[in-house]
């Protein structure tokens, strides 16, 4: 059978102290599988710091693909506007990631506190999974900017698409290290925009103008503008949403990953 090794995450150079021993088991690993498959370029790239394997024609990637997932849209009978109590009128950004300080909270900080100086009805909804003392930094972070009453802290949610589909924006503020970025992807399957950061794979996902815009991770300008630009043009922001599920659909489904795997199969 074919060996496939698959990874997902950047990959790190080893430590000083550990190199002889990563160095030999790459060797092993490298002479052991028919390929390394990733889930980006950018990822297939970061192989360049393991120096057994950098240059090896077995590293190769395929993009992630999703199946949309209408499933608990329907079923969800409380909005997010009427948990949080928000007017119908209230425009929601949506960041799902977990409360690492790489995930970026603190930027989107300063963003938020552009965009409410002209959208004063913007909201900002952070959910992801954080242990008590990561989500309390966050918490100190809103309060220090002065965010308290338009950012709302969920924690881990399983309504995921739910949410997406009743957010304006998809906020992803990534500082380093994302090999990929699946909840972009989640957020063109259902026609909600993305607002990204150029970090690793996320422009490979992001691509401007086609589902969201990338921004390089300290322009808090440019950002908290597009913010501003898209909450402001329901029309704008129903085209990006369109744009993003047709390339959703070209890149990014479940069925053309399989069908990727099985042709590099094949070819092995």
């Amino acid at each position: 059978g074919n060996n496939i090794h698959n990874f997902h995450n950047m990959a790190v150079e080893p430590r000083w102290f550990e190199r002889p021993v990563e160095n030999f088991l790459d060797s092993m690993l490298k002479r052991s599988v028919d390929k390394f498959v990733t889930v980006s370029r950018t990822c297939a790239n970061s192989m360049q710091v393991r120096p057994k394997i950098n240059g090896s024609e077995k590293i190769d990637y395929i993009l992630n693909g999703i199946d949309t997932f209408n499933e608990d849209i329907e079923l969800s009978e409380l909005t997010l506007k009427k948990e949080l109590n928000l007017s119908e009128n209230s425009s929601l950004c949506l960041m799902l990631a977990t409360y690492e300080p790489r995930k970026g909270h603190e930027f989107l900080c300063k963003i938020f506190k552009k965009v409410l100086q002209k959208a004063p009805n913007a909201h900002l909804v952070i959910c992801g999974y954080g242990s008590p003392e990561e989500m309390n930094v966050v918490k100190n972070l809103i309060l220090n900017y002065d965010l308290e009453d338009h950012t709302h802290l969920l924690g881990f949610r399983n309504d995921i698409s739910a949410l997406i589909n009743q957010s304006d924006l998809l906020l992803v503020a990534s500082q380093e290290s994302e090999s990929f970025g699946l909840t972009s992807v989640e957020a063109m399957a259902l026609k909600t925009p993305v607002i990204a950061t150029k970090i690793g794979g996320i422009p490979e996902v992001v691509a401007d103008g086609e589902g969201g815009y990338c921004f390089e991770p300290d322009d808090v300008k440019g950002y908290a503008n597009c913010i501003l630009q898209l909450l402001s043009d329901t029309e704008a922001r129903y085209e990006l949403g369109e744009k993003g599920y047709l390339r959703y659909q070209k890149y990014f489904t479940g069925e053309r990953m399989a069908k990727e795997y099985g042709i590099l199969t094949r070819n092995i």
